[in-house]
């Protein structure tokens, strides 16, 4: 797959040269390369949004992108104030972590002990559960091995996910136009370097925006780097928990990428709200940037 020649490395997968950060590979003197553990974690949750006391399903997929790893664990710490109901595996085992607390016995997490994962191999866990409250629960991961892995940062994960009470729902005659706009930070960028979406949010009104969400499904030619904002979460798809926006009120965020391959990257985002929109043309936006060599 990949061979080092006279001090390059080819890979005869991309022909350009393009090797994936995940195989970190490192040159050692007359011995070729060497390829380390990298396990990623990434979570999923449906429906978005949820309603109070309905089923909401967490899928949370291990991959081990690097060298065969073994005695992998994975840790899930559940949001207070909901029902646990199940949780399945695709290997090994998974047990829930009981509380006591008086007279009842409540789950605050999930403990799976998946094993040994070969290369390029991927264990997928479900849990169900069911929220109790209305508003923004938190769902957080880890996975782990006994081997040393390099990048620590795809390791864990975190979900945020907006439950709602309809036994409560909108005024009538309530409505509330939010529209989303987006804007790179060039119209043409080089490979491997940072390329920073700005994504403005904003209730037109006349009524005040309800449990407001923004959504952005990352393209796939870019790894992402960061996002700053209200209540963001995801690495491949960014999820903003915006809340309740006033008529004329704004919300602004920041999502920063680096485009790996492809000529151009286009990234599209989309809002929604809870409350009635009179006008749904400008729920998307999407920005294309061209990428150069």
């Amino acid at each position: 797959m990949y061979n080092v020649t006279d001090g390059k490395i080819v890979s005869t997968l991309d022909p350009d040269g393009f090797i994936p950060a995940s195989f970190y590979l490192e040159l050692l003197e007359g011995g070729g390369t060497s390829v380390q553990t990298d396990l990623s974690l990434t979570i999923d949750d449906k429906p978005r949004p949820v309603q109070k006391s309905e089923l909401l399903t967490y899928s949370l997929i291990v991959t081990n992108i690097g060298a065969d790893a073994t005695g992998v664990t994975l840790t899930d710490t559940l949001p207070a104030d909901i029902t646990f109901e199940s949780v399945t595996t695709s290997q090994g085992t998974c047990t829930p972590t009981n509380v006591f607390n008086g007279n009842t016995f409540t789950t605050t997490g999930v403990g799976c002990v998946l094993g040994n994962m070969a290369d390029g191999t991927s264990a997928n866990v479900e849990i169900v559960i069911r929220p109790n409250v209305a508003g923004t629960i938190w769902n957080s991961a880890s996975v782990s091995a006994t081997e040393d892995d390099p990048t620590l940062s795809n390791n864990s994960v975190t979900r945020g996910t907006l439950v709602q009470d309809t036994s409560t729902p909108p005024a009538a005659d309530t409505e509330a136009d939010v529209e989303v706009n987006i804007n790179a930070s060039s119209s043409k960028v080089k490979r491997d370097e940072p390329l920073t979406y700005t994504v403005e949010v904003t209730n037109n009104g006349p009524d005040t925006a309800e449990n407001v969400v923004l959504t952005d499904g990352l393209p796939s030619n870019v790894n992402f780097v960061s996002v700053s904002g209200t209540n963001c979460s995801g690495t491949t798809s960014i999820t903003c928990l915006l809340g309740n926006l006033n008529s004329g009120a704004s919300e602004t965020v920041s999502i920063t990428v680096i485009p790996f391959k492809g000529r151009s990257v286009s990234n599209t985002v989309s809002v929604t709200s809870s409350t009635p929109d009179p006008d749904s043309d400008n729920n998307t936006d999407k920005e294309k940037t061209r990428v150069r060599r």
